[in-house]
């Protein structure tokens, strides 16, 4: 690549970022953060798998919400504006409860692997000190090198993934379960659109 090539190319990711950062978030008047939802049928926001009782969003729908609130700090509150052609009360209460319902679940399944992590953090504290004291006592009765060696790397790779698990892995899952709780606590209204003939 040129030189030239190279810095254009620089300029244009600069440009992007920029874009990127100026694009503004809706605000409704309480201060919540807009996010419209445009919903042609109701087979498109709900699971085709639902039963009356347990409604839930569809995975498409899921998806959509979860890349439309990226952008949006965890700190904020959303207001969720479903536009729809047609909707009657029981549509509405069904979209109300099947968003409930889905991030319910999500929130559920976050606390199993908060608690699976917790678990996974202390097995492996556990065998990195017990490691590092089994280190120590072969130091002190003088074993081979190698295998002291040997000891000593698996004991700080015991060391590292407790690290790693606590400190990234469970900030990562903390960050998905307010990132959950912000969509299961969103305020929800419809708009009704009228189809233009």
């Amino acid at each position: 690549m040129k030189i030239k090539e190279f810095f254009a190319l620089r300029k244009k990711r600069r440009e992007a970022v920029k874009d990127a950062k100026t694009q503004p978030i809706m605000l409704d008047e309480e201060g919540n953060s807009i996010i419209n939802v445009g919903v042609d049928e109701d087979d498109d926001f709900l699971s085709p798998y639902r039963d009356r009782e347990n409604v839930v969003i569809s995975e498409e729908m899921a998806g959509y919400l979860k890349n439309a609130t990226n952008a949006i700090p965890v700190t904020s509150n959303l207001h969720l504006k479903i536009k729809c052609a047609d909707i009657n009360e029981n549509n509405k209460d069904n979209f109300s409860k099947s968003i409930k319902n889905y991030y319910t679940n999500q929130f559920y399944e976050i606390e199993r692997k908060l608690k699976s992590n917790l678990f996974a953090v202390l097995s492996t504290f556990v065998l990195a000190l017990a490691f590092l004291g089994f280190w120590w006592l072969i130091e002190m009765v003088n074993t081979p090198a190698i295998l002291t060696l040997i000891i000593e790397i698996i004991a700080w790779v015991f060391m590292w993934e407790c690290v790693d698990l606590f400190f990234f892995e469970r900030a990562r899952l903390r960050h998905d379960k307010n990132k959950i709780l912000q969509l299961l606590n969103a305020k929800i209204s419809f708009d009704i659109i009228r189809k233009e003939n």
